[in-house]
């Protein structure tokens, strides 16, 4: 017989590893995904590339629903997005739905992402870095970069109401791997 043995405070919670392995795989499978695409055919016949970008399509999206899964978990026993929220008051996204526009947490993200029913993917390209552009630019001056940033778009209902929002997936990543 399996014994998973005493563990603090429960066996299953996942480690800061295993969020963080999630979390890297997630993003990885996300830009090797719009990295591939770009060698299909213009045509948009099906061929490897295609079929490459698919799978990690997959990945990616078995991955974010792990993460928040296992980030939610952690939140729930420890309480440790509201840290993040402390420090980040910008949240990592926005939230649309009947009260109007709101800022959107980590842990909201989280919800947002397990409970969506349609999803989809906007590349942006940015000249600020998306966390640390105030403290770079302060140290270092203009740094003349561009970051291809993902934005999840999500929608879904709660309790009969429409929600939609928009995560900022570096921010939301970066918060669930060191917040957790």
């Amino acid at each position: 017989m399996l014994t998973l043995g005493e563990m603090y405070p429960s066996p299953f919670i996942a480690s800061d590893t295993k969020i963080k392995e999630h979390a890297v795989m997630a993003l990885s499978a996300l830009y090797g995904c719009e990295e591939l695409s770009k060698y299909a055919p213009p045509d948009g016949q099906p061929d490897g590339f295609a079929m490459l970008s698919s799978v990690g399509e997959e990945i990616f999206k078995h991955q974010m629903v792990a993460l928040a899964a296992m980030v939610r978990a952690v939140d729930d026993e420890f309480d440790t997005l509201a840290q993040h929220q402390k420090q980040n008051p910008l949240g990592v996204g926005e939230l649309e739905n009947s009260k109007g526009s709101q800022i959107l947490t980590a842990r909201e993200a989280c919800n947002k992402i397990l409970h969506a029913r349609h999803a989809k993917i906007e590349w942006k390209v940015l000249a600020e870095h998306p966390y640390y552009e105030q403290k770079w630019y302060l140290q270092y001056g203009d740094l003349n970069r561009q970051y291809n940033v993902p934005f999840l778009h999500v929608s879904g209902t709660h309790y009969g109401e429409g929600w939609c929002a928009v995560i900022n997936l570096v921010l939301w990543v970066h918060a669930v791997s060191f917040f957790t």
